[in-house]
């Protein structure tokens, strides 16, 4: 069986999924509002408090879309249990002793697989100093809708 081979010609730059996206024409439009926070996160008030800070200042620069709530969520989750575990260890210790010997206390894995989680996700939200010039830009060359980065921890 032989393979049909693609005339590279026939394949526009111009219609490249990069270039396409470049362009726009795949971003969703930001959203205007505040959005209402998911269940999870109502019900978690470090996760809440996370939310509304995130949220608010995503909004007011004109880059949150609806398509990234869910990112968001899960971001803001593993910030409140980061802060949870690291709460414990200090308050606990981080070696626990066993039977068999002195480990790890168990909030060392919670803490670390939410570092991890943070670590991916902040950047896509412009939280970090090297990725909020990144997120706030917009094609004209501004800071979202108000010409300004602002920091969302303000």
């Amino acid at each position: 069986m032989s393979r049909k081979k693609t005339d590279p010609k026939v394949v526009s730059a111009k219609n490249s999924i990069p270039a396409r996206v470049a362009a726009g024409e795949f971003c969703p439009a930001p959203l205007e509002a505040k959005p209402r926070a998911p269940e999870l996160v109502m019900a978690d008030p470090i996760a809440k408090e996370r939310w509304n800070a995130i949220v608010a200042d995503l909004v007011k620069q004109g880059v949150l879309a609806r398509c990234d709530l869910p990112l968001l969520e899960v971001l803001v989750l593993a910030l409140a249990d980061y802060q949870r575990a690291t709460l414990v260890i200090r308050e606990e210790g981080a070696v626990i002793d066993t039977k068999q010997g002195a480990i790890p206390h168990p909030s060392t894995k919670v803490k670390n697989f939410a570092a991890k989680t943070i670590e991916n996700l902040a950047p896509r939200f412009g939280i970090g100093p090297s990725s909020r010039r990144k997120v706030a830009q917009t094609p004209e060359g501004t800071a979202g809708r108000t010409g300004k980065p602002t920091d969302m921890f303000a």
